[in-house]
């Protein structure tokens, strides 16, 4: 997306965390958060110019539910295993666009029109399928 976006404007990049209702207390530091952090400082020292916009997604238990029943459920097909749910309720909340800026917490909705998913084959072909074993 660097070399076709403008250089004067940023790049958005969505990352989806679910609460874990298991747990006491609230906390969205989940290993996909931190790999996108990850990622984030990568693309800031291959990309030093460019203004990247961390958007962290933080979904609460009951929203995921409510959203999940009335909306998300509707949409994903197929809808056979836990992870077309999964991907099924991340790729609907990113599609959103809203959610805080990692720089200064301040919430923020892109003004983005295209989202463009850092799915690979795996996930859009049905790859994991071979690991059940």
């Amino acid at each position: 997306a660097d070399k076709f976006v403008p250089p004067e404007d940023p790049i958005d990049l969505f990352n989806v965390a679910f609460q874990n209702p298991t747990k006491s207390t609230v906390n969205f530091s989940v290993p996909d958060r931190e790999t996108g952090l990850s990622s984030l400082k990568e693309l800031q020292s291959l990309c030093p110019k460019r203004t990247w916009n961390f958007v962290k997604i933080d979904v609460p238990f009951t929203e995921l539910m409510i959203t999940r029943v009335n909306h998300i459920s509707d949409l994903i097909h197929p809808l056979d295993t836990v992870l077309d749910d999964s991907l099924g309720c991340a790729v609907w909340f990113a599609a959103r666009g809203s959610g805080v800026l990692l720089r200064d917490n301040d919430f923020y909705t892109s003004p983005a029109r295209v989202v463009l998913l850092g799915m690979g084959v795996d996930e859009l072909l049905g790859g994991y399928t071979r690991h059940r074993t």
